[in-house]
């Protein structure tokens, strides 16, 4: 039971991009029988860590640097699409006939 769900990531910049990365992969999915389910954007952000280790940096000199670079680029966003296999979608997929 646990093979007929997956969880697939696309990850973009923006949530433009990784949907497209979806719709380019969830055709190829469908014909094998992979339905989607749920989708999830996570708009992932620097962790808190990474911001108050920057910040202590600030005192050796190279902490303003690193908080200017975590200020312009965001870490990668995901879109996280949850796949169920249909049974019946795989199952009257006919093979084309021979001639």
């Amino acid at each position: 039971m646990a093979a007929d769900v997956i969880v697939r990531s696309y990850g973009g910049q923006n949530q433009s991009e990784a949907f497209l990365l979806y719709a380019d992969d969830a055709p190829n999915l469908a014909r094998d029988g992979w339905v989607p389910v749920t989708q999830v954007w996570v708009a992932d952000e620097w962790p808190m860590t990474a911001w108050i280790g920057a910040t202590l940096l600030v005192v050796v000199g190279i902490g303003i640097v690193i908080l200017f670079v975590m200020a312009l680029y965001k870490p990668v966003r995901t879109l996280a699409v949850t796949y169920r296999r249909d049974e019946s979608a795989s199952s009257s997929v006919e093979a084309p006939a021979e001639r």
